[in-house]
């Protein structure tokens, strides 16, 4: 009984950051238009980062969540083959801005580790 009042637990505390992300979305759409996931993903970053949430709070949930991310996608694929006449005289376009986005981000994603790195061993120096 306790593991599951601890996931209805980490399932409410990720569910209010999500529709916290999704209300705020809404209020913001006459100004810029950001998808409340992406709001709600970057609450949870900064309140990961600030100490007010730790990992601990959410960890069942969101292992589970993320080991079983494949299984989120399947609509996504359904909806591709159903879309496929849609999508069809503008696949290659879709494959070059899949391909040079995947670029750009593991290159950012490298620069970042490596800034971050050494900023550590900066750090460490001065210390």
């Amino acid at each position: 009984m306790k593991l599951f009042m601890q996931v209805i637990k980490e399932m409410v505390i990720i569910m209010v950051i999500y529709y916290t992300g999704l209300f705020l979305s809404q209020v913001i759409r006459p100004i810029i238009l950001i998808p409340g996931n992406i709001i709600g993903m970057f609450i949870l970053f900064v309140l990961l980062n600030m100490g007010i949430l730790k990992v601990d709070h959410i960890k069942k949930v969101s292992s589970f969540l993320l080991k079983h991310m494949g299984f989120f996608f399947i609509p996504l694929g359904a909806a591709i083959y159903v879309l496929v006449d849609i999508v069809q005289p503008i696949w290659l376009q879709i494959i070059i801005v899949i391909v040079l986005t995947t670029v750009l981000v593991m290159g950012l994603t490298g620069k970042s580790v490596e800034w971050m790195m050494k900023k550590d061993k900066n750090k460490e120096v001065r210390q």
